[in-house]
C-alpha cells in the first residue's frame, strides 16, 4: 500500500492501478481492516488523476465511510489517511467540474477539522 502512496505522489497513476487494483478487488483477508480501505482511497485517487472520475468516486466515498467508521482503530502513524482521503474526494470533485459537491466536502472537513 506505501508503494501505492509512493506511486500517487509522484503521479504515476497506471503503476497505483496495477498495485492495488487486487487488493482492493479482491484480496479478503484484510476485509475490514483500515488498511484495506485508504489502499481503496489511493486507488480511487489514481483513477481521478487518470480522470476516470465516475470509478474514482464510488472507491473514494466509500473508503472515507469507512476509514470514519474505523477512526478509533486507526494507529498513530496512520491518522492521516482520513484527511488525505478528504482531500483526493475535494480534489476529485474540483477536477471533475463540480463545484457544488466540492463545496459540500469543504464544509464537510472544515466541520471535522480536515483541510
Amino acid at each position: 500500500m506505501m508503494l501505492g502512496l509512493v506511486h500517487l505522489n509522484q503521479q504515476h497513476y497506471a503503476d497505483v492501478e496495477s498495485l492495488l487494483a487486487d487488493l482492493v478487488t479482491r484480496d479478503r483477508t484484510a476485509a475490514d481492516s483500515w488498511i484495506r480501505y485508504f489502499a481503496q482511497a489511493i486507488f480511487g485517487a489514481a483513477l481521478s488523476g487518470q480522470k476516470r472520475y465516475e470509478e474514482a468516486e464510488k472507491l473514494l466515498i466509500d473508503g472515507y465511510g469507512a476509514l470514519t467508521e474505523r477512526a478509533a482503530l486507526i494507529p498513530a502513524n496512520g491518522k492521516s489517511a482520513l484527511d488525505k482521503t478528504g482531500q483526493w474526494i475535494l480534489e476529485l470533485y474540483k477536477a471533475w467540474g463540480k463545484p457544488e459537491r466540492a463545496a459540500e466536502w469543504t464544509a464537510k472537513l472544515g466541520a471535522r477539522g480536515g483541510k
